[in-house]
């Protein structure tokens, strides 16, 4: 048995919980107050339900301890599987068990089972009850109670083993055949068997007084016992005539029936024959038909798929073409082309710039010079024209200098490469914005331009593809039915009906043929005229009068019956005290071998009852401790070890040593408890006292147990898992 899932509606603290149980190891690891113990409390409550007790104390009472914090309905469901199969428990709980409900579904059907007791489904499905639940799959900290030895575990070995009682209960059963051999037989000849001697002799001499008064009766009795077989007989023939008269009537229905069959078969051949006379007198091979269905299959196939690439490529955004994505990549070359030519032309002009007015800075120095030094002259008398003629030169020199670069070719080419730059820039953004793309976006769309224009080529060439297989499949269709008269607008479907119905109709034809011949064979239909009510009538008239001469023989017998009563009576007794003596005296002799041999096969009994047990324990406690001890397990489950020649019980070991023991104990129950699917186990931290290694070596343990059985492990603490 393994659990897969369960939800937890309400239970205890838990409220809306869930949990999905995987395969192997399931650790839930969760600190102290968070429910794991109610959690356990729940999975076993869904195989056993809650008790129904009126104890005080919540570690007694779990329907009272588990009753939602909350309040409300409360309860849930568990998802397990068993021998193969998979069934929900659905449970809620009352106050009241009465009130509770409970319901198994079958996963793979949806419906109730009624497979397991609803009650207690754990039970059906492993075999043991609420106490030997807790004793074998439900692992904690707590010890088994050797006092309180669960009946169902005690059962469930026997049986594995072939016992068919307890070794705990050989005591009481030579206590209880002891009684019995004194009921039967005391010491001194007294008991059951001597008064049932007494009774018998006593009975004896009465019957032999009314064994004269029976003589006169034998003849009474024998007239009756021959009338009464003439009654029998007839009323045997009376019997036979009703039956002969059933069979026949059945036979009518069933003539009928081979008739109404015989008619049906014959329109199934008749509508055969003309689908046959369709196809010239015989059936297409089957290697036509499959290729046919097969090229029906491939091209329905390819018509979805040739949709949906046509659904695809009309997805697509609408891109440019490449010669109009050429044209974008050359106004962007030239945008950058003419940027280029911008910087250059800005760069001489503004060397130019430096360069003419550095010229007439010189020219305006010179004339102001000249026309100063004139004016300076003055004084000796020399011509001032004369003197100030150069400087007036060199300042119209400086003003022709200015007025020549302001006109200069330069500035007119970067105006019109400024112009022509503009203008790309414009159509450049006029082209990306008609696809929904910015300038800035220049290089990311003419990658997505040409990506899509790639995308939208490879699905074309597979569309086209498609269309020309499926233009093939059609050819070879067509090829196909050719070779028959169609006269259908689509000769495919009328082909495929043709072919069905002739399947159906022959089919039908050699069912009823079947039917006719074991209706032929199982009745005879040259008999069914035959009426034999006259004589049913005849032989009851017969019998009603026998019957009344019965009836007057024992009104005159039944005249000294009376008095013979009490000798049947008698012999009854005695008959019944001789089985009951014969009884008695074979019981006794029963009861003193059953002891002997009890007594005899006690020792063996003994070893045959927990050596499974016995070698599973000492297995894994020896995997846990580490060390080969010498272990005992008596019929109570309790745990021995001898030392130095002594044998000391479980309570003078060490509380960790004790939580070992109990650990291995529970363990080895479940490996010989179990045989075929093993069960989950639940271990609620049951290694709270053990030491570093024991705790390494027993988490290794279930470490590889997780291997074959599925494990649910609750702790507290992460080092312990």
């Amino acid at each position: 048995m393994k659990l897969i899932e369960c939800h937890v509606n309400n239970f205890g603290k838990l409220s809306d919980f869930s949990y999905n149980f995987s395969e192997g190891l399931n650790v839930i690891n969760e600190e102290n107050g968070f429910g794991k113990s109610t959690f356990a409390a729940f999975i076993k409550s869904m195989l056993y339900g809650l008790e129904d007790t009126k104890r005080p104390s919540l570690s007694e009472n779990d329907r009272k301890k588990y009753e939602p914090w909350q309040g409300g309905a409360w309860g849930g469901s568990l998802t397990l599987s068993s021998d193969g199969k998979t069934y929900r428990i659905e449970r809620s709980f009352s106050k009241k068990a009465s009130l509770d409900e409970v319901k198994i579904y079958d996963t793979e059907t949806g419906r109730l089972t009624d497979k397991f007791s609803e009650k207690s489904p754990g039970e059906s499905m492993l075999g043991i009850d609420r106490e030997g639940f807790e004793r074998t799959v439900f692992l904690s900290e707590r010890d088994i109670d050797e006092k309180k030895v669960n009946n169902s575990v005690s059962a469930k070995l026997s049986r594995l083993t072939g016992v068919a009682f307890d070794m705990a209960e050989l005591d009481s059963a030579n206590k209880i055949l002891d009684e019995e051999r004194k009921y039967y037989q005391k010491h001194g000849g007294s008991g059951a068997i001597s008064d049932v001697t007494k009774k018998i002799s006593e009975l004896e001499f009465k019957k032999a007084e009314l064994l004269s008064l029976e003589k006169k009766h034998d003849s009474d009795a024998k007239a009756i016992a021959e009338k009464e077989n003439e009654i029998r007989l007839l009323k045997d023939k009376v019997q036979k005539e009703a039956e002969d008269a059933k069979d026949n009537a059945l036979k009518k229905e069933r003539y009928a029936e081979y008739k109404r069959k015989l008619s049906e078969k014959a329109d199934y051949d008749l509508r055969t024959e003309k689908i046959l006379e369709f196809f010239g007198g015989k059936m297409p091979e089957k290697e036509t038909l499959f290729s046919f269905n097969s090229l029906k299959d491939e091209l329905l196939k390819l018509d979805k798929d040739k949709s949906n690439l046509e659904s695809e490529l009309n997805s697509y955004p609408e891109v440019p073409r490449e010669n109009e994505i050429s044209d974008a990549l050359f106004l962007s070359l030239k945008i950058k082309e003419n940027q280029e030519k911008v910087q250059i032309l800005e760069a001489k002009k503004s060397d130019t710039g430096a360069l003419k007015a550095k010229k007439i800075k010189i020219f305006a120095i010179l004339g102001a010079a000249f026309s100063a030094l004139g004016a300076g002259l003055a004084f000796l008398s020399l011509p001032l024209l004369l003197i100030a003629l150069p400087g007036i030169f060199l300042l119209a020199a400086a003003f022709i200098t200015a007025k020549k670069e302001n006109s200069s070719a330069m500035e007119n080419e970067l105006d019109k490469v400024t112009e022509e730059n503009a203008e790309s820039q414009e159509k450049l953004s006029s082209f990306l914005a008609e696809f929904g793309y910015s300038a800035e976006r220049f290089e990311f769309a003419i990658s997505e331009f040409r990506r899509i224009t790639k995308e939208k080529e490879l699905l074309s060439a597979y569309l086209k593809s498609k269309a020309e297989r499926i233009a093939e499949i059609h050819e070879k269709c067509n090829e196909i039915i050719s070779v028959f008269p169609i006269i259908d607008e689509y000769p495919a479907i009328e082909l495929a009906t043709k072919i069905d119905n002739y399947i159906y109709l022959s089919s039908n034809s050699e069912r009823l043929q079947k039917e006719c011949l074991e209706l032929s064979q199982k009745f005879d239909f040259s008999e069914i005229d035959r009426n034999p009510s006259e004589s049913v009538e005849n032989f009851s008239e017969a019998l009603i009068q026998k019957e009344r001469e019965l009836s007057l023989l024992k009104n005159v017998f039944s005249l000294d019956e009376t008095a013979l009563e009490e000798l049947d009576e008698i012999n009854a007794s005695i008959e019944g005290l001789k089985e009951t003596e014969a009884n008695f005296r074979y019981k006794y002799e029963i009861i003193k071998k059953t002891k002997i041999y009890l007594e005899s096969a006690k020792d063996s009994l003994t070893a045959k009852y927990l050596g499974k047990t016995r070698d599973a324990f000492s297995k894994y406690a020896e995997a846990v401790s580490k060390s080969r001890e010498n272990f005992g397990v008596d019929t109570s489950f309790a745990v021995t070890k001898t030392e130095n020649g002594q044998t000391r019980t479980k309570e003078s070991f060490s509380k960790g040593l004790q939580n070992l023991y109990n650990f291995a104990l529970r363990l080895s129950f479940s490996d010989s408890l179990y045989e075929g699917e093993l069960p989950f186990l639940m271990l609620d931290d049951p290694f709270a006292y053990f030491d570093d290694s024991k705790l390494a070596s027993a988490l290794s343990l279930i470490s590889e147990l997780s291997k074959t059985r599925q494990i649910i492990y609750f702790t507290a603490a992460k080092s312990r898992t």
